[in-house]
């Protein structure tokens, strides 16, 4: 049987290895000079990972790319789930048939400390309210950072006036590095974040420092100067909506200016602080009032999107119909509602009487994501000391602890009454079923016992 085979010239099979073999090696020799010019090229830094993003001051990251700011209160940052959002509005609402202040001095606190936050955390703070200068320089509380730091330096005048300076710049030594050079720049970032401090601590009974407030003045928009104004200046519009145009515009201008870097300033995250919305000083809650706050609203809501800008909004929005107060919380990113228990005392439990408010979580921001934060309640109590406001859980005694008091002392107070009675009854009984009674005992004498005498 033959065996058919094709036949090829050995030259061309030679010739055809040896091109694809010299391609091969050009290929090869064309991939490490172009790999090894690249690294020559590249920085020295390409090789590592990529420098972490620098934050802005007086911020942290959080889930999916977001970024949170302290309200100013360590506790309902807990709650909250770290802080607040970037480009969220917060809404700060007192019960509807409240009709005492002390509700109001609650939601003016969190004003307090939200705007007290960003004076410190050198961020920028528009505080849009009634006398909003006056609010600034009388209202803000004190940051308790500030004392410690006057201690320390006096304490270190003492140490530099008796020469223990030298003695501590030996201790120090050089930690910058030499064989690991390129992550010097990770250590100087690490550096700055842990010199950032996220919330402060605030004294509710002392003025804020001036020296803060000239570093750091806040933007101050008094509404009722700017109701003058456009009363005075004869908009064609009506007041209600020239007045929440100019302060919308004073707010953009701001936000402009401070979150976008411009002449070598760094960008600086903005807090709006508004404490006049649909105050009965700007208008009656009419009809026009109501479209006027709505869309000062909406317009604020698409300003912020994207932007490094939070807004805590407060007012009389109790004196609108309920389903404008709806509009508005569907608005909203977070709606906090704060009641007080001023003149309710007598008619709280006992479990309650250490509190003086309470807390209702109504809404939760949700922002690049389907859900919002899951808390562990809705519903907080509100100690306001002189110094500082406490926001904590509503908590019941241990079981036992109460009820098992009062029923433990009661069996062993009626016990012996109810043991005595039991004890003559019983004798009772017995004495006469003795004498009487003979069931089942036969011709048994009286004076036997009889186990079936009942």
């Amino acid at each position: 049987m033959s065996s058919f085979r094709r036949k090829t010239p050995s030259g061309a099979v030679s010739s055809a290895r040896s091109g694809a073999t010299a391609a091969s090696t050009a290929a090869a020799t064309a991939t490490a000079n172009s790999a090894e010019s690249g690294l020559h090229n590249a920085p020295r830094s390409a090789s590592f990972a990529a420098a972490p993003r620098r934050l802005l001051s007086g911020t942290k990251p959080f889930l999916n790319g977001q970024t949170l700011i302290s309200s100013g209160h360590a506790e309902l940052d807990a709650i909250l789930g770290g802080g607040l959002l970037l480009g969220t509005i917060v809404l700060l609402e007192t019960p509807r048939h409240d009709a005492g202040a002390a509700s109001l001095a609650l939601v003016d606190d969190m004003h307090r400390y939200f705007a007290a936050e960003g004076i410190v955390s050198r961020q920028c703070a528009v505080l849009v309210a009634e006398d909003a200068s006056g609010f600034a320089e009388h209202q803000l509380p004190l940051e308790l950072s500030v004392a410690q730091k006057q201690v320390k330096q006096q304490l270190n005048a003492m140490d530099i006036a008796k020469g223990n300076s030298k003695d501590a710049n030996s201790a120090e030594g050089d930690t910058s590095l030499t064989i690991a050079w390129q992550y010097g720049k990770y250590l100087a970032d690490a550096s700055n974040q842990q010199q950032q401090r996220f919330c402060h601590s605030f004294d509710l009974s002392r003025p804020i420092h001036k020296e803060l407030l000239e570093a750091n003045p806040p933007v101050c928009v008094d509404a009722l100067e700017t109701f003058f104004h456009a009363q005075t200046s004869g908009a064609s519009t009506s007041q209600c909506n020239a007045v929440y145009d100019q302060v919308l515009q004073r707010i953009v201008t701001e936000i402009q200016q401070r979150s976008s870097p411009a002449n070598g300033n760094e960008a600086q995250v903005v807090r709006v602080c508004m404490r006049e919305l649909g105050s009965p000083l700007l208008g009656a809650p009419d009809t026009a009032h109501m479209r006027a706050v709505f869309a000062f609203v909406r317009k604020l809501r698409a300003l912020i999107s994207g932007r490094p800008v939070v807004c805590v909004l407060s007012g009389a929005l109790a004196t609108f119909p309920v389903d404008f107060g709806h509009e508005i919380r569907h608005l909203c990113d977070y709606v906090l509602e704060f009641k007080s228990f001023m003149g309710e005392q007598d008619m709280l439990p006992a479990e309650l009487q250490e509190f003086h408010g309470l807390m209702d979580i109504c809404k939760l921001a949700r922002v690049h994501s389907l859900a919002c934060h899951s808390v562990d309640a809705m519903k907080y109590g509100v100690k306001r000391e002189r110094r500082k406001l406490k926001i904590e859980k509503f908590h019941l005694p241990p079981e036992g602890s109460r009820s098992s008091s009062n029923n433990n002392d009661a069996p062993t107070s009626s016990g012996s009454k109810t043991s005595s009675l039991v004890g003559s009854s019983s004798f009772k009984k017995s004495s006469t079923h003795v004498h009487s009674s003979s069931c089942g005992s036969g011709g048994a004498s009286p004076s036997a016992f009889d186990p079936l005498a009942f």
